[in-house]
């Protein structure tokens, strides 16, 4: 990997970074400088509507109180953690306060029926975590009966009073491990580096030229998905006020995503094909979808292939 003070960037998406994301500038995602700065507001949602909002100070009192949490455990920096749980307030800022102290959290999707030791999502999640081989497993207490687990709450306490001290992350230290999805085999690790990760988020915000004075990011993607933990870090990294909703909230009604992102005025989304034809259908159901307004929205990313041009311009004449 790159070496400590090698940037990861070209000149133009470096100029870029400089400007907007100043976490990014060393070529990985400094948490510290991050969280010490100015953070935008989140808002989460689900499928019925707002849920409440957390300010920056607020979300990084939370990590502070995780970091501080998961250190009084024993965790420090390169230890695997595996988090299991669906999006929330909870899961987020304990992903960070993860990233805080430089250990290495690995996602993982919850089972659908945890309570069934023999079901296929307990035996991919058994499966996920022999592979991770991680120094704890945090999750919700519903996941007990699947395997031991330490529960979020478990991790509550005053934040300290310094931030964790130690180096900042040099571009080629591990930043988080993702998995596959072990549909047909089991789940295979992929370590990603502090480079890979700020490489990826700062091509895309510069791609989109984006702009912390402009842009709202709106995501029900999971954040054991690769382009959901993305958008969330991205719009962390460069202070964009974020949306978040749960993928089920987003499975219960399809409608909530452009709904919600009218109330949000977001302008940066993104969904897998099948997401953007299921919310143009639910809207050609719908017998008034007048309060949809979405001309916000600059960029909607599609999140797999084959990429189907006829659905994505329902979605773009529906709306």
């Amino acid at each position: 990997g790159a070496g400590r003070g090698v940037t990861v960037f070209s000149t133009e998406v470096a100029d870029h970074v400089g400007r907007t994301a100043p976490a990014l500038a060393g070529g990985a995602v400094d948490y510290r400088l991050l969280l010490g700065g100015e953070l935008a507001s989140l808002d989460f949602f689900d499928a019925r509507g707002h849920l409440g909002t957390l300010t920056g100070p607020g979300l990084a009192e939370r990590v502070l109180a995780r970091a501080a949490g998961l250190r009084g455990r024993g965790i420090g920096r390169g230890d695997r953690i595996v988090l299991l749980t669906n999006t929330s307030e909870d899961y987020l800022a304990t992903l960070l306060g993860t990233l805080l102290i430089g250990a290495v959290p690995c996602a993982v999707a919850p089972p659908p029926t945890p309570s069934r030791p023999e079901s296929a999502g307990v035996r991919h999640l058994r499966a996920a975590i022999e592979v991770v081989d991680p120094a704890l497993v945090l999750a919700e207490p519903r996941f007990a009966a699947a395997l031991p687990v330490i529960g979020f709450d478990e991790l509550h306490g005053p934040p300290p009073a310094e931030w964790p001290a130690g180096p900042a992350p040099a571009p080629g230290d591990i930043h988080h491990i993702q998995l596959t999805s072990g549909s047909t085999s089991a789940p295979k690790a992929v370590v990603l580096s502090h480079s890979a990760v700020a490489h990826n988020i700062a091509a895309l915000a510069h791609a989109m030229a984006v702009s912390p004075d402009r842009d709202r990011v709106f995501s029900w993607l999971p954040l054991y998905h690769d382009m959901g933990l993305v958008q969330t870090l991205g719009a962390l990294v460069y202070r964009l006020p974020l949306g978040l909703m749960a993928p089920l909230a987003f499975l219960r009604d399809p409608l909530a995503w452009p709904r919600h992102m009218t109330r949000h005025g977001s302008t940066v989304t993104a969904g897998p094909p099948f997401a953007y034809r299921a919310a143009a259908e639910a809207l050609g159901r719908a017998r008034d979808g007048s309060g949809i307004d979405l001309s916000a929205l600059r960029f909607g990313y599609v999140g797999a292939e084959p990429i189907p041009v006829p659905t994505l311009r329902g979605f773009a004449e529906g709306y």
